[in-house]
């Protein structure tokens, strides 16, 4: 019975073994894909394409340069500094108004302009165009000094 099961096992074992190779030996394999149908990472485009030229696509910034021209000639404007008051009473842009990085900032929007020039500074740039983020949601028509 044993030597029945035996040979029964090695043939169905031939038989799919058989099968296998010849079945495998047809496969053709697949082409590797035409130019127009390699799939292209559109989100990482898109992102790269935005940051590409963005001081073109918008207005939220102005380059030191050209803020201080600004100044130098009298332009009427609103400066807002966003430094802690110990840094700000160390000094300051004349006619800056000190208010500082964190709640002061949503505490005191409905006093901020909605109108006319307004202008965000902080130690480096980057603080201010979070901060001038929430004034531009808010109807302040700020633009980050970076």
């Amino acid at each position: 019975m044993k030597k029945i099961f035996l040979t029964r096992f090695l043939v169905v074992m031939l038989l799919i073994s058989s099968a296998t190779t010849l079945f495998a030996g047809g496969a053709k394999e697949a082409p590797a894909p035409a130019a127009s149908q390699i799939k292209v990472n559109y989100a990482a485009e898109a992102v790269k394409n935005y940051y590409a030229d963005l001081s073109a696509k918008t207005n939220y910034q102005i380059q030191p340069d050209k803020f201080l021209e600004e100044i130098k000639a009298g332009e009427k404007m609103y400066v807002i500094d966003i430094r802690a008051a110990a840094d700000y009473e160390k000094g300051h842009i004349k006619g800056a108004v000190n208010v500082p990085w964190g709640t002061a900032i949503s505490e005191n929007l409905e006093y901020l302009p909605h109108d006319g020039k307004v202008y965000i500074y902080c130690y480096s740039g980057q603080t201010a165009a979070q901060a001038g983020m929430l004034m531009v949601a808010a109807g302040v028509p700020v633009k980050s000094v970076a």
